[in-house]
């Protein structure tokens, strides 16, 4: 069962139903603090350039990995998000003043070893290692050979 649990100071922290990974760790919980005066400021001024990067902030997880949440967790968190922030942050949410992402091109670079990682999918098997194709054309079946004929063999 995941939770959404409003702390003491004023933040959030979501507990994810489907844990997200990043760096070569594992995140299970989201932990938004309520902005402070600067981050108030920031916002005003548009230097921050979405609601996620303002998320990213807040939380200290990177935009790239926090895009990789799956829903209802996604509602759960930006709801949270939603319910830390000051009136006038909420009013540009919901205007549409600010995107919900940051532009692939204003994001920040990723450290290196930091990018974020693909989460593991019940549904499919994990391969071993890097997946890769095969090196030659498997043999028998029905007998039809794949490979296109050269136009200078001779037939006959």
């Amino acid at each position: 069962m995941t939770l959404d649990i409003l702390r003491r100071s004023g933040g959030w922290a979501v507990e994810l139903a489907v844990p997200i990974k990043h760096a070569g760790r594992q995140i299970d919980v989201i932990e938004i603090r309520p902005p402070d005066m600067q981050h108030i400021v920031r916002w005003g001024r548009g230097q921050i350039p979405s609601s996620m990067a303002l998320l990213a902030e807040l939380s200290g997880v990177p935009e790239m990995a926090l895009r990789s949440i799956t829903y209802p967790d996604a509602d759960r968190v930006l709801l949270a998000l939603f319910n830390v922030v000051p009136q006038q942050m909420k009013n540009d949410f919901t205007s549409g003043k600010a995107p919900l992402a940051t532009p692939e091109e204003l994001m920040p670079e990723d450290e290196p070893g930091t990018r974020a990682v693909d989460q593991d999918d019940p549904r499919f098997p994990m391969a071993d290692g890097l997946v890769r194709p095969l090196r030659s054309q498997p043999t028998g079946g029905i007998g039809l050979d794949l490979n296109p004929l050269d136009p200078m063999k001779q037939v006959g």
